[in-house]
């Protein structure tokens, strides 16, 4: 799960140097972009976005704690793991998502804090830092949408295969 965070870290350096690169060939003015267009839109939609996976972030694992992880099918899967590896956690997957949803509820308003408190300053170096700062939130919040996805489905095959054991009954 530690590797996940090199796609939000990457996304925010290239974000950096794109839009140094724009700033540095007189290509786009970075500051009176985002200025205008850019930073009232970034602060209420991650303002948003963080309300919502706060709310979310409880439903989405009591359901998959109830769904998923409580099921006979998912328990004997992970009987038969854990004699590979006695090691695995029942609900390890379910802690770590609920983790990286805390940090996604965090980042989002640290960056929608970050739009209204260094975005004032009349400078093209921290408009930079404030549009990349979205950029790479928004990576995490697409990987959180991702590990979610994956839960989700690993759920529904469990629901397939639990309605086809019941039909050969």
């Amino acid at each position: 799960m530690k590797r996940i965070y090199i796609i939000p870290i990457t996304s925010f350096l290239l974000c950096i140097v794109i839009l140094s690169v724009l700033n540095y060939f007189n290509i786009i003015g970075i500051y009176e972009f985002y200025a205008k267009n850019m930073r009232v839109p970034l602060f209420t939609g991650f303002l948003t976005i963080g309300g919502f996976l706060l709310s979310l972030k409880t439903f989405v694992l009591i359901k998959l704690k109830e769904g998923l992880y409580e099921h006979p099918l998912y328990k004997e899967r992970l009987n038969e793991m854990r004699h590979l590896n006695p090691n695995i956690s029942s609900y390890g997957p379910l802690k770590r998502l609920g983790t990286f949803l805390v940090y996604c509820v965090f980042g989002s308003f640290l960056t929608s804090v970050i739009q209204f408190t260094l975005g004032v300053i009349e400078c093209d170096c921290l408009a930079a830092f404030c549009i990349s700062v979205s950029v790479g939130t928004m990576s995490v919040v697409f990987l959180a949408w991702w590990e979610i996805r994956k839960n989700l489905n690993e759920w529904f095959s469990i629901l397939e295969k639990h309605d086809q054991n019941e039909r050969h009954v």
